[in-house]
Formats: structure tokens, C-alpha cells, sequence
């Protein structure tokens, strides 16, 4: 048994107690949420049957484990694990469902369901205590290392196709972005070049605006603050997204909110 050097990511779904507790919700949603992990777990096992072996996964109830080796320094398979639960993201809130969570990098032990180490207590640390809102966020000393510069151009994006410099500092920027905490996360929202069309970003971006202003509705909240606090911080980003756009129409007015 040997630890590694690696990239963890542990992530959540939020308010997946309240959920299960949920009638209304019935098991057949909670399946559907947790199918997600498990459709990515097999999609994985999959590749690595194919000789593509990168990834290790592993889930725990509500949570998942992703976690990929360093190999030289930064920009090796990090953006690979970034892009990873991007898509994750994006499966879960077109169910509704929002996760949060952290990315560090450190001494790992990760053999499909068996993992442990001082990383992953230290990316279960970051979610739990400073994620907050339905986002993932990246340990400092990773955005340090990227602040100095510390990529090199080794990173293989599906095993085949070589990215540049130029073309990894590019998805870097288009994808972690810097929040007002000081804490820099995975934004899964405003990545219009995932869609083909862009109607399909348009119909995106209206199913989270539906689902943010039916939370923000939702009667049970009312007087749950550190619940309704997660939608106002999706409802900022949103905004922020579509602001001097054709979408600006979409707005979300927090005036017409249930606040109290």
C-alpha cells in the first residue's frame, strides 16, 4: 500500500438529509441523484478497462471522492479533475440538486472505494467549512502555484490530444474563477462553450433560473437562512453571468422573492 501524490476533489449534494425526509421527493429522485455518481463511477471503470486508468472514484452515501495523480507539476490532470465535476455539476442541477466541496493536492491512498490520507481529510475540510455555497473550491496553495506560473505543457486532456500552453491557461481561466471570500471555485454556470448551440445554453440557463427562484419560493425556507443564503449566492452568479447579454431578460429580481 503506497501513497501518492494526487489531486483530490470531495464533493457533496446539498440539503440531501432534508431530502431524504422529503415524501414529496420519493426515493425514485434520490435515486436518480445518486445514479449520477454511479454512472460516473462506471463510465470510469470502463476506461481504465480501455488502458486510460487517470481517474480513481469512489462514493459514500451522498458523497463523492475523485482524485487523479500529480505528474510533474500543476497543470498535469488538474483541469482534467476540474472538467470532470464540472459535468458533474451540470448533471445534478438539471435535477434539481446542488454540490459542494473542495480540490487540494497531497499524500493519498485511492484504490476504487478504499481512500485515505491527509488530502482527503484536507479537501473534506475545505467543503465543510468554507465551500458554504453550492460550490466547489480550490485549496490556496494550488491557486498560489498557478498565480507563479507553475503549469508546464505535459497535460493530456483524453489520452490523445496535446493541449498548449496557451490552450490549458485559457481553460484554467474560462473555468475557476475568483469569489468575493478570497476563495477561487469551479463555475459550472457560465461555460457557454460546453453547449453545441446556443439555444441549448439559453435552455440551460433557464432551468437554473427556474429551480434558484423555486427554492427561493419554497415556503419551508423561510426561516432558514443558511439554506436560502446558498440560492442568493447562485442568484449573484447567475445575474453576474447574464449581465450586458441578449439573456439579461432573465434576470432574477430578489425584489419579488419571498424574503421573510
Amino acid at each position: 500500500m503506497v501513497f501518492e501524490n494526487r489531486y483530490v476533489a470531495y464533493i457533496d449534494i446539498l440539503a440531501f438529509q432534508s431530502m431524504l425526509s422529503d415524501a414529496k421527493k420519493g426515493i425514485e429522485y434520490i435515486e436518480n441523484l445518486l445514479s449520477v455518481f454511479k454512472e460516473k463511477i462506471l463510465e470510469n471503470e470502463k476506461d481504465k478497462l480501455s488502458g486510460f486508468d487517470l481517474f480513481e472514484m469512489s462514493m459514500f452515501s451522498d458523497s463523492m471522492v475523485l482524485s487523479v495523480p500529480v505528474k510533474n507539476k500543476l497543470g498535469d490532470n488538474l483541469i482534467s479533475l476540474i472538467e470532470k465535476i464540472k459535468f458533474i455539476q451540470y448533471d445534478l442541477f438539471n435535477l434539481g440538486a446542488f454540490i459542494r466541496g473542495g480540490i487540494c493536492k497531497g499524500q493519498l491512498y485511492h484504490k476504487k472505494e478504499i481512500c485515505f490520507g491527509a488530502a482527503y481529510i484536507l479537501a473534506y475540510s475545505i467543503g465543510e467549512k468554507y465551500a458554504r455555497y453550492p460550490r466547489i473550491i480550490i485549496d490556496k496553495s494550488i491557486i498560489e502555484q498557478a498565480a507563479n506560473n507553475e503549469y508546464n505543457l505535459a497535460y493530456v486532456g483524453d489520452g490523445k490530444c496535446e493541449y498548449s500552453k496557451n490552450q490549458l491557461c485559457n481553460c484554467w481561466k474560462s473555468i475557476v474563477k475568483p469569489d468575493m471570500d478570497g476563495w477561487y471555485y469551479v463555475d459550472y454556470i457560465g461555460q457557454k462553450e460546453d453547449f453545441d448551440v446556443g439555444c441549448e445554453y439559453e435552455e440551460t440557463l433557464l432551468n437554473i433560473k427556474n429551480i434558484i427562484e423555486t427554492n427561493l419560493n419554497n415556503v419551508e425556507y423561510k426561516n432558514k437562512m443558511h439554506i436560502k443564503e446558498k440560492y442568493y449566492w447562485l442568484t449573484n452568479k447567475f445575474n453576474m453571468i447574464i449581465k450586458g447579454t441578449k439573456l439579461e431578460y432573465m434576470k432574477i429580481n430578489i425584489d419579488n422573492i419571498i424574503i421573510s
